[in-house]
């Protein structure tokens, strides 16, 4: 499922940031330590992910979830800062 998940600082995908998700943690807040207002998941076969990947605002509560690889999601109603993996 190689996949790259891109938090950026524009809307409509602008000015992104890659992690690879192939290593990072489950179950964990992980905070790449700048507001985002859009994200995107860049997964050459398009085969969708085994896990759900979920964007948040500050303070690790409350997501929203990334529902399609290769496609680009604005950060509606809050600005991005944090974002998870669940099994």
């Amino acid at each position: 499922y190689p996949a790259t998940i891109f938090l950026c600082k524009e809307s409509g995908c602008g000015s992104c940031t890659g992690y690879d998700l192939s290593i990072q943690p489950h179950q964990t807040c992980l905070v790449p330590g700048f507001n985002f207002a859009s994200v995107t998941i860049n997964q050459p076969s398009n085969q969708g992910l085994p896990f759900g990947v979920y964007t948040g605002p500050i303070g690790c509560s409350t997501f929203a979830q990334v529902p399609q690889v290769n496609t680009c999601y604005n950060a509606n109603n809050y600005i991005g800062w944090d974002f998870k993996l669940t099994p």
